[in-house]
C-alpha cells in the first residue's frame, strides 16, 4: 500500500510540474499605437517607422502607412529585438476589434495588411514583454519597399 501511495504521490507530482511547465504564463505585454483620422492622410501613399527605445537600447519598430500599389490598403509590420511582437489594425467605423498578424519570434517582422475602408485608422503594436520608460521616435520611411 505504501508503494501505491508513493507511486501516486510522484505521479501527481511529477502532472502537477508538467501543467505548470506547460501552461503559458499571462504576462502584461507592451502595447502601442498611432492613430490616423483625416481624409488627407489617404489620397497618396505614406509611410512612418516609429523606433522603440528603453534608455539607449532599440527594443523595437513598428513600420505603417498606406499603400495604393495594387489596391489601397493599410498595413503595420512591427519587428522586436528581445521578445515576440504582434502587428494590429483596426479600421475605426468598419470595425469593431483590431485584424492581427501572426505573432513572430524577436527579429523577425509580424505583418498585417488590410483593404483600406475608411479615414480611422489604429496602427498597432504588441511586444510580448513588459518595459518600463519606452520612448519613441516616429519619422518617414520606405522599409516596406
Amino acid at each position: 500500500m505504501k508503494k501505491v501511495g508513493k507511486l501516486l504521490s510522484t505521479m501527481f507530482t511529477v502532472g502537477f510540474i508538467a501543467a505548470v511547465t506547460a501552461t503559458p504564463v499571462d504576462v502584461a505585454a507592451y502595447t502601442d499605437y498611432d492613430y490616423v483620422g483625416d481624409s488627407s492622410s489617404f489620397t497618396s501613399e505614406w509611410e512612418r517607422t516609429r523606433t522603440y527605445k528603453v534608455n539607449s537600447k532599440i527594443i523595437g519598430y513598428m513600420v505603417y502607412g498606406f499603400d495604393i500599389d495594387w489596391i489601397n490598403e493599410d498595413y503595420v509590420w512591427t519587428k522586436a529585438t528581445e521578445c515576440y511582437s504582434k502587428a494590429m489594425v483596426k479600421r475605426s467605423g468598419y470595425e469593431t476589434t483590431f485584424s492581427e498578424g501572426a505573432q513572430k519570434e524577436k527579429d523577425q517582422y509580424s505583418k498585417i495588411e488590410v483593404a483600406h475602408k475608411t479615414y480611422y485608422v489604429y496602427y498597432k503594436t504588441e511586444f510580448s514583454a513588459s518595459y518600463s520608460g519606452v520612448t519613441y521616435s516616429t519619422g518617414s520611411s520606405s522599409v516596406k519597399d
